[in-house]
């Protein structure tokens, strides 16, 4: 399941609530998931958005990966900044950083996958 822009639809709030209620549903039973992946800009700072979903996944015991990408547009020192930027304000360091351009971080996003089809359901 994808929802690029979820957080940014132009949508009424109504119809937004209505999408959450039914992603929520979906992801409580489906029985087959093993991960839930949140992409965020490592650009840019988390939101309220991201933290309310990292904390009802975690409530609900459904396992989940933060991916940082786009952080080969960021010097060293601003990476640090985001990751820790990212881990306080979601209070979790379950957050990887990676990039599309360099492939850094690649090999550890198809570990955390291949680990996760490791799992029982």
């Amino acid at each position: 399941m994808d929802l690029p822009g979820y957080g940014y639809a132009k949508v009424p709030v109504q119809v937004k609530k209505r999408w959450g209620l039914l992603i929520e549903e979906y992801l409580k039973k489906r029985s087959s998931l093993r991960m839930i992946f949140l992409i965020g800009d490592a650009r840019r700072n988390p939101g309220e958005d991201e933290a309310g979903f990292a904390q009802w996944l975690a409530i609900n015991r459904i396992p989940f990966l933060i991916v940082l990408t786009k952080i080969d547009k960021l010097k060293r020192n601003m990476r640090r900044k985001s990751l820790n930027s990212w881990q306080q304000y979601l209070g979790t360091e379950k957050i990887l950083l990676f990039s599309a351009v360099t492939g850094e971080g690649k090999d550890k996003l198809w570990q955390e996958i291949g680990l996760c089809l490791q799992r029982e359901s």
